[in-house]
């Protein structure tokens, strides 16, 4: 009996003792500060744009991403590579990664051409694991329909 109860017990441990484990990521889509950013008619496609994605670190362990990828099923692919310096996000922390211009570029493009509100984000860490999240950007889909009102005014 008592053999019995041990295992129940290591069992549980095992079972519910890893969920605190677990990687847990949120993304959020915000503006770049202004600091940051050059003139709009100075900038390449490898200048800093005006979209950032910080990626928080919900989770116990710290996180170290190698890259992720912004994709949706309507054909918009993204890959992102943070900094090696700054990919190591501590625990109930954030990462900020400042999209390239031509990054925003595509995910304008894909957010006015689908009405994207959603889209699935892939984040990798150093081991090739992925973590799949949901990343908000019906805020880009909203600035595009202001822009498209300004220019038929």
């Amino acid at each position: 009996m008592a053999d019995l109860l041990s295992l129940f017990t290591w069992l549980a441990d095992k079972i519910f003792g890893s969920c605190g484990n677990k990687t847990k990521l949120c993304l959020r889509l915000v503006s770049t500060a202004e600091t940051e950013l050059i003139e709009k008619a100075y900038r390449t496609k490898t200048s800093l744009s005006d979209y950032s994605i910080e990626i928080y670190n919900m989770g116990q362990k710290p996180y170290v991403i190698d890259h992720f990828s912004l994709s949706h099923k309507k054909g918009l692919r993204i890959d992102c590579f943070p900094d090696t310096e700054k990919n190591t996000i501590r625990p109930y922390e954030k990462m900020v990664y400042i999209l390239m211009e031509q990054e925003a570029n595509a995910l304008e493009y894909h957010c006015k051409k689908t009405q994207l509100k959603n889209c699935k984000a892939h984040i990798y860490d150093i081991t090739g694991k992925c973590h799949t999240v949901k990343l908000d950007v019906s805020s880009i889909t909203f600035v595009m329909s202001l822009r498209d009102i300004d220019a038929v005014i």
